[in-house]
């Protein structure tokens, strides 16, 4: 017989978990492999997911697009002193709102009771400090169980794994040079020497000591 966690009884208090770090370190993979292995339904949502539903003429990976300056826009700030390319996202008014609204959508999914992870976040500090505390004060009143995770690699490392990539954005060295999104980490990984698979194997368990969905008992 399934317990009430693996029948996904109502009132279960849903978990969260932000995953962070720069461009190409393997976030999406490890989210994809979480959903995999939750015991209750866990929606993926992050950055990427907002950006595929952004219009073209408000979209970064469009140099000339129309209202990229009030939208999502790469800027090119010159080379690193190991000769790597940093390349940034400048984020205006409008991508502003937008990362605001990706926020606001995953707290109405917890508070609906439906687990989420949040695969990466904009490099934009009041945004990422705006979620931090959104989700701090649902944890305060026992209604959602919250796990910070950020990723990390070399810099060969990821500008190697970012040339794979089908349109290559060179966002990712200069992402690892700028501060943690989040003013609270509770699990760090380099993954530049680790495989894939030993990557899951840790993240899964940190994270079956604090949330049922992985099979652990909530702190």
């Amino acid at each position: 017989m399934l317990s009430p966690i693996e029948e996904g009884a109502e009132g279960a208090v849903p978990t969260c978990i932000v995953i962070n770090g720069p461009s190409s370190v393997g976030k999406s993979t490890l989210a994809r492999h979480l959903q995999e292995v939750a015991r209750r339904p866990l929606l993926r949502f992050g950055v990427d997911e907002l950006y595929r539903m952004v219009p073209p003429d408000w979209s970064g990976g469009e140099q000339d697009a129309l209202h990229s300056h009030v939208g999502f826009q790469y800027v090119d700030h010159g080379m690193s002193s190991d000769g790597y390319v940093l390349r940034g996202i400048s984020n205006g008014t409008d991508a502003l709102a937008m990362l605001r609204a990706m926020n606001a959508a995953v707290i109405a999914m917890l508070e609906e009771g439906v687990s989420v992870v949040v695969d990466g976040q904009a490099y934009e500090p009041a945004i990422t400090d705006d979620l931090q505390a959104r989700l701090d004060a649902l944890a305060a009143r026992g209604e959602v169980t919250v796990s910070y995770l950020q990723l990390g690699a070399r810099n060969e490392v990821l500008s190697d794994r970012n040339a794979c990539h089908a349109h290559p954005s060179h966002i990712g060295v200069h992402q690892a040079a700028l501060p943690p999104q989040n003013t609270r980490v509770d699990l760090t990984l380099d993954t530049s020497d680790i495989s894939t698979t030993e990557v899951h194997d840790r993240v899964v368990a940190f994270l079956a000591s604090k949330s049922p969905i992985f099979g652990g008992a909530p702190r």
